[in-house]
């Protein structure tokens, strides 16, 4: 039973779209199909998750004497593939379908000029960049470009003196390899994206401040360890249940609920005895409807999310995790972030005088729209945890193993108050 409730957080269903420098993926190209009998192809949309406009892609190792002592044979840094532009002079272009990604940099060379120019820009939601850099044909050099929470690159070759290696003089063109992101989180929230293997996308939830009556029913007792995993401990981590928190009810603001009736338990979490000190992650961009980007820093695990059942007047029983399509959720404290902090660039946040319209099966109300609290990860649950304390410490506490059904799935929680005044959006 329940004894006291008040609004506390709104938890949005969220994509997250980069998980900071430590995620980075590297795009050799080698693993696209082997183009023999021809030296090159096309690269084909959908590639890592990436539109490819003029973009080709060469055997950097082929005898061919149209490869052989120009940038696409030097300038290979992984073999045997690298990446260039599909004609003299014209422009490669890579977008993201839904989402943005942070190009962090790549090896850059010049297929037939000396001194050639090679513009690298980029545009996303938020911000624009560009840079210039001149490169040769006799080897590759790794350019840092830091762009941060971008959805289109474009690298554009001009200039240069002919080297004399290529069977036509002049050829403005480049060759790239090892061309380095932060990985790729599929928006799950995309149905048209091929790429995206997750369930159904989360509800959202309006989080209420709950009180346990101990008068009703038993005391809530400590327990550990249990092991979360989620994508930020893709190797698990283990933390202590310490008390029962907050209540979160299926809420709709412009969107229909999907699943009206399963509603989250809030459980407060603190590190096992042994558990490795949780690192904070900065530049977290997630996205979510209409609050649209943010940038945050996690600083710790604080809770769990635990799909449950309300019934106001009668017990009930919690949901089957085998027979439900509702994940269970890591929460770490986040701190949002007005710069990124890998390059000091502006990052999107909240803006000021937030409201939204929310309505649950308990009440319908306008709300002001405070600073982000938490971001909440889907997460695998397992362990034999042990009661923890009390008179009956030591002994185990039974729970049922949970296998996240959407990988993807996340959670974005801001501070929510009755508005008091109406602000037009």
């Amino acid at each position: 039973m329940l004894k006291r409730l008040s609004v506390q957080v709104l938890a949005l269903s969220v994509s997250l779209i980069s998980v900071g420098p430590a995620s980075a993926e590297v795009i050799d190209f080698d693993d696209l199909a082997d183009p023999s009998p021809a030296f090159g192809a096309t690269i084909s949309n959908g590639y890592r998750s990436l539109d490819w406009t003029n973009s080709f892609y060469i055997d950097g190792t082929s005898s061919s004497s149209v490869v052989m002592g120009t940038g696409w044979d030097t300038g290979l840094v992984s073999s045997p593939q690298i990446f260039t532009n599909t004609s003299p002079g014209v422009a490669s272009v890579v977008t993201i379908p839904s989402g943005t990604f942070d190009l962090n940099g790549m090896y850059i060379t010049s297929v037939c000029n000396t001194g050639m120019t090679v513009t690298v820009a980029a545009t996303g939601p938020i911000n624009s960049f560009s840079q210039n850099v001149v490169v040769g044909v006799s080897g590759s050099t790794w350019f840092d470009f830091n762009y941060d929470a971008i959805d289109t690159l474009t690298i554009t070759p001009a200039g240069g003196t002919d080297a004399g290696v290529c069977t036509a003089a002049g050829n403005e063109q480049f060759a790239i390899d090892d061309l380095t992101i932060n990985e790729l989180i599929i928006d799950p929230n995309d149905p048209n994206d091929p790429n995206n293997p997750s369930a159904s996308e989360p509800d959202d939830y309006l989080l209420y401040k709950a009180k346990n009556d101990t008068k009703a029913g038993p005391k809530f007792e400590k327990f550990g360890p249990l092991t979360l995993t989620d994508a930020v401990m893709p190797s698990g981590a283990n933390y202590d249940v310490i008390k029962a928190g907050a209540l979160g009810v299926p809420a709709e603001n412009g969107t229909p609920i999907i699943d009206p009736n399963t509603d989250m338990r809030e459980y407060k979490l603190k590190a096992s005895f042994g558990t490795p000190k949780f690192n904070k992650l900065a530049d977290v961009v997630a996205n979510t409807e209409p609050c649209g980007d943010a940038a945050v820093t996690l600083v710790k695990p604080v809770s769990l999310l635990v799909p449950t059942n309300m019934d106001a007047s009668s017990p009930t029983t919690a949901p089957d995790p085998n027979n439900s399509d509702i994940d269970h959720y890591t929460c770490y404290k986040a701190v949002g972030q007005k710069k990124f902090k890998s390059s000091g660039s502006p990052a999107p946040f909240l803006p000021k005088k937030t409201q939204m319209d929310v309505m649950d099966e308990l009440q319908d109300r306008r709300y002001d729209i405070k600073k982000i609290s938490k971001l909440c990860l889907a997460t695998d649950k397992a362990g034999s945890p042990l009661i923890i304390g009390g008179p009956n410490a030591g002994t185990p506490k039974p729970i049922t193993p949970a296998t996240r059904k959407n990988t993807e799935a996340a959670l974005l929680c801001y501070k929510a108050k009755s508005a008091k005044l109406f602000i037009t959006q």
